[in-house]
């Protein structure tokens, strides 16, 4: 796939096929090109949390994690925990006023979705969560950004078209 088709063909996957798990070598390949993302100075202010097995059964469980319930036959998850800047990030950040951790995870993210695309698997980037909840079952106390579900969907949850303003409404050339 070119690009295109893969921004056009991914979409946030609202029912997981229990009986498929995610391959190592899939999930590999997407962890492998968040980590190529680009990243203010370089620093990659981030922990990527590869979790499969009982760990993703606990995250799964929307009543403990605070996720929609639509995760509940999710096999595997990627969780964004943030990090510290380098120095150099962190003194571009104070000087602009923008935050460059959520920027560089929102590109690494974007990345690992692409890619997780590409392999044939289905994806749902969630803000909304427990952010306690996830911290213990990760056992960290570093905030997490976001929480990607991987799996492959249902066969009877189908393509959805995309609902998106036009180029004209958010495009300006000047």
């Amino acid at each position: 796939m070119d690009f295109t088709e893969i921004a056009e063909k991914r979409q946030s996957c609202r029912s997981y096929d229990p009986a498929r798990t995610v391959e190592k070598e899939r999930l590999d390949s997407c962890l492998e090109a968040a980590r190529l993302a680009p990243s203010a100075c370089n620093a990659q202010p981030f922990t990527m949390y590869a979790v499969t097995g009982d760990k993703a059964k606990e995250l799964s469980d929307h009543k403990n994690s605070g996720m929609g319930k639509f995760v509940e036959d999710c096999s595997t998850f990627v969780v964004f925990v943030e990090d510290s800047y380098n120095a150099m990030a962190k003194t571009g950040s104070v000087l602009t006023g923008l935050d460059y951790r959520s920027i560089d995870i929102g590109i690494a993210c974007a990345y690992l979705t692409a890619e997780a695309t590409e392999q044939g698997l289905d994806t749902c980037i969630m803000a909304y969560f427990s952010n306690k909840k996830v911290q213990e079952i990760l056992g960290t106390r570093k905030k997490i950004m976001l929480v990607v579900a991987f799996g492959y969907r249902k066969a009877d949850d189908p393509q959805r078209p995309k609902k998106r303003k036009s180029a004209d409404e958010i495009v300006k050339k000047i």
